[in-house]
């Protein structure tokens, strides 16, 4: 029988109710207990025809699969159809089944229908995969990043395609926060904290010693080795950032817009490219600092942006908006339970390493505040970083 499912009550539909059938006692043996460490995204890989009964085609899928393929139940834990419905598959305790060769083991696989090599994703089916993505993160105590698509696990599959399911890490933290509340504003408070902490205490050492760059008090205290690997690991680490970082942005760009002016991506990437190289060509730090202003403005104003066409879409004023998160219990902020991963304690001194060690101690980041002529200038300019954030 299926194990109560967790998240029945939060509309999903479970097993039963699409019209599941219990496997022979047999096939019980081949089932692997499993505790779960991560999510993995598939996509069906065969055309989704709109009004197909998606109940029907996952009776098919489980009786092929113990026909064909001798498993106990459907390969997946989680299915999400185009209207945004949840289907309930394996029960989660047991681990999933793939044609290709990896291993399933403490994975939950969220299959969504369709074939997004030559399919779009729906808005719907997206919202739907980003919010079920939030509640299992939240119900496991799995960290965004332990969400990952079929690809990632093998060489075997683009799946789950190549067409909008790149960022689907990134729109699963809207969802994580839907489930857990605001507590990652706890981690913000700390960042003020971080942030502070570096310009009274890192900055005013920088200017003393009279730093152009961080990595020379590195040179002066442990010698020309230690710096050469500091710089090597800095060169390194920016690269590959910077690689995901562009991939990112001209993937969005191809997906949301460019493709449907025709413009492919190899096309859209030489731009950015050349783009970057006129950037760095023009150098200095007076380029750094507008583009630093225009890339702050330009976040800010998209989030006003989004707020403002939530709202118009959800038909709700802002006062409305704020009262229902209240009611449904989304506005908590502060962790009071001090065994819990969102104990405030935890959540603000965390937020102020991350900020002191990715900031105060990061070349790319300080560069801009040790060449500001005077220390108070970098201690102001510092401090509305902060609040900016």
């Amino acid at each position: 029988a299926h194990a109560i499912e967790p998240l029945a009550d939060r509309g999903l539909i479970t097993a039963a109710q699409w019209g599941s059938v219990s496997p022979p006692e047999a096939a019980y043996r081949s089932r692997r207990h499993q505790a779960i460490t991560g999510l993995t995204v598939h996509h069906q890989g065969e055309t989704w025809q709109a009004g197909a009964d998606v109940a029907a085609y996952l009776r098919r899928l489980q009786q092929w699969s113990r026909r064909e393929r001798a498993w106990v139940d459907v390969p997946y834990h989680y299915i999400v159809a185009p209207d945004g419905a949840v289907y309930a598959g394996r029960d989660p305790q047991w681990a999933g089944d793939s044609n290709t060769d990896y291993n399933t083991l403490g994975e939950l696989q969220v299959m969504l229908l369709g074939n997004f090599e030559e399919q779009q994703p729906s808005p719907a089916q997206l919202q739907a995969t980003a919010r079920l993505l939030g509640q299992l993160l939240a119900l496991h105590g799995l960290a965004p990043d332990r969400i990952r698509a079929h690809r990632h696990h093998t060489t075997q599959t683009v799946c789950p395609g190549e067409t909008s399911l790149s960022g689907v890490t990134f729109i699963s933290v809207p969802g994580a926060v839907g489930v857990s509340g605001f507590h990652y504003w706890q981690i913000m408070l700390g960042h003020l904290l971080g942030y502070a902490l570096v310009a009274w205490v890192l900055l005013p050492l920088y200017y003393r010693l009279g730093l152009v760059s961080i990595y020379g008090w590195i040179e002066d205290r442990l010698g020309p080795s230690a710096l050469r690997m500091a710089a090597g690991f800095f060169i390194l680490s920016r690269t590959l950032g910077a690689t995901a970082r562009l991939y990112l942005v001209v993937r969005i760009l191809q997906d949301v817009i460019l493709e449907r002016l025709g413009l492919s991506f190899g096309v859209t990437a030489a731009v950015m490219v050349l783009m970057i190289l006129l950037y760095t060509w023009r150098g200095g730090v007076k380029t750094i600092v507008w583009t630093d202003t225009l890339q702050t403005a330009g976040m800010l104003f998209g989030l006003g942006a989004c707020i403002v066409f939530i709202l118009q879409a959800l038909d709700l004023s802002g006062w409305q908006a704020l009262m229902q998160m209240q009611e449904q219990g989304l506005s908590r902020v502060w962790g009071t339970e001090p065994a819990a991963k969102e104990y405030w304690l935890k959540q603000l001194l965390a937020g102020a390493a991350i900020a002191i060690a990715m900031t105060g101690m990061d070349q790319e980041m300080m560069q801009k505040n040790i060449s500001v002529r005077t220390l108070r200038g970098s201690q102001l300019n510092m401090l509305c970083m902060a609040l900016a954030m």
